[in-house]
């Protein structure tokens, strides 16, 4: 199954999807002795997660760089780094991704909508958003010009921490132009867009 990480019991007899995500394979792994999983991706850098790879979010320590191939944890100094495709290794902390799964499972206080990264994106972004309370929600796409050009969330979701991954592509699936775009997120009464440009 392409893109998809797989976790078994100690037997490793029976296997079950933990992620999968098809366009966007998971190209390097790195657990630390405390349970903390990490995933180096193609289009969304290192992500983590805390609960065994039911959910995972971004690692935003600066390394927004995609096509993450390879990763390694120093146990000792408790460095994490990680080897990217053309672009050379990067060091962080574990420290600061466990401070960032605490925060992400803390019930936000009010909404925000994060600049997107990496901006400018080639060929994808990340964009992050935070939802105070139960509300429907709609995150969309437009063009300078105020076209619609792609829903990436509409439904209703409760509160929480958000992620989501635009890959240049409008609702019939075809790349668009370079230029810049907005992003916009409506939830309940708040409002709020941004800026972003993508350069083929």
């Amino acid at each position: 199954m392409t893109g998809a990480i797989h976790r078994s019991s100690a037997d490793c007899q029976n296997w079950g999807v933990v992620r999968n995500q098809a366009n966007n394979p998971t190209w390097a792994l790195a657990a630390t002795a405390n349970g903390y999983l990490y995933a180096g991706t193609e289009d969304s850098g290192v992500l983590f997660s805390i609960d065994d790879g039911i959910t995972w979010n971004s690692l935003g320590t600066g390394l927004t760089l995609n096509n993450v191939r390879a990763l390694a944890v120093h146990h000792a100094t408790g460095r994490m780094y990680a080897g990217t495709y053309g672009h050379g290794v990067f060091v962080s902390t574990v420290r600061t991704a466990v401070e960032e799964a605490r925060h992400a499972h803390a019930m936000p206080e009010a909404f925000a909508l994060h600049a997107n990264s990496p901006n400018p994106f080639n060929p994808s972004t990340n964009i992050q958003y935070e939802v105070s309370r139960s509300v429907e929600v709609k995150l969309e796409i437009f063009d300078m010009m105020g076209r619609h050009v792609r829903a990436l969330v509409q439904e209703r979701q409760p509160a929480g921490h958000y992620a989501i991954t635009w890959d240049g592509r409008n609702e019939h699936g075809e790349q668009v132009g370079s230029g810049i775009y907005l992003y916009q997120l409506n939830a309940g009464d708040f409002v709020q867009a941004r800026r972003m440009a993508l350069v083929r």
